[in-house]
């Protein structure tokens, strides 16, 4: 038993030595207004989905952020209702759609591109977020926003509301 708590141990030790330089790295280049296309590489290397440090990432990431990281895909996966065994469903939050709708009104024609290319999904935090980004545009862009979602809408019955 003594040799298992040990080598657990040493691998929770490397998981957070990991953890901890990824942080740091991210700290780094996200602190960065203008990103160069290598601070882009490394940030969307380090953004895939499920990362834990996404919230924290997105949170401090410019504007000028944006389409460099759309270009690398970091757009793309946005996380699908969770259904537990219970029947109950949840609707994960994620961390991109924040971002988008912090900066709407700073880049609001690039939002809504993005918003238009990001893959269909049913969750409902999600088109929450698209909506509020949306609210913070001119109207022209806004409602690109709005012809986007109302293929969702007219299809959905709500499961929660905010």
């Amino acid at each position: 038993m003594d040799r298992f708590v040990e080598v657990l141990s040493a691998l929770l030790s490397a998981a957070e030595a990991s953890y901890t330089d990824i942080l740091g790295t991210l700290e780094a280049v996200c602190a960065k207004a203008v990103p160069s296309n290598e601070d882009a590489e490394v940030a969307a290397g380090h953004l895939a989905p499920g990362v834990t440090a996404l919230a924290h990432a997105f949170g401090k990431l410019s504007a000028h952020w944006l389409v460099p990281l759309r270009n690398r895909r970091v757009f793309s996966e946005p996380p699908q209702p969770l259904t537990s065994d219970e029947g109950t469903v949840s609707f994960p939050s994620w961390p991109q759609a924040a971002y988008l709708v912090r900066i709407a009104r700073e880049l609001p024609d690039e939002v809504a591109a993005t918003i238009e290319g990001i893959p269909f999904v049913d969750n409902e935090s999600i088109h929450i977020e698209f909506l509020e980004a949306a609210c913070r545009m001119p109207a022209a862009v806004a409602a690109r926003v709005a012809r986007h979602e109302a293929r969702w809408l007219s299809t959905h019955h709500w499961h929660s509301c905010r």
